[in-house]
């Protein structure tokens, strides 16, 4: 989640429901990959600041909308089949539609879940 696709009116919900979604992964020993748009800007300070001490957390640039190949290639390294994929993002018809779509593709048996509100 960068600033740079964040509006003033939707700021404060979307970065509540994202930390939710951190801190839920965070108890149940979920990874969690940071994808950051190139040229967008970091995440935001406020959810990557909450990963500090946790050591299942990532941090990836992708160049394109679908970041399918950049969750598949964590994925890869760390010798992980998902169970379940939750996406978060704020351009539910372009990023989060196409990582979605695109992973439903590379992990038929995975639940895919684009998360409301985050």
């Amino acid at each position: 989640m960068q600033r740079f696709f964040l509006t003033h009116s939707n700021y404060n919900s979307v970065i509540h429901y994202c930390q939710k979604e951190i801190i839920h992964a965070m108890d149940v020993n979920a990874k969690i990959i940071f994808l950051e748009y190139k040229d967008a800007g970091t995440t935001i300070r406020n959810l990557s600041k909450l990963t500090v001490n946790y050591d299942k957390v990532w941090f990836e640039t992708k160049d394109i909308e679908d970041g399918s190949t950049w969750v598949q290639a964590v994925l890869n390294k760390i010798n992980t089949t998902p169970r379940l994929i939750k996406v978060t993002g704020v351009q539910t018809d372009m990023c989060v539609y196409n990582t979605v779509e695109c992973l439903r593709s590379i992990y038929p048996k995975t639940r895919l879940h684009a998360v409301q509100n985050a």
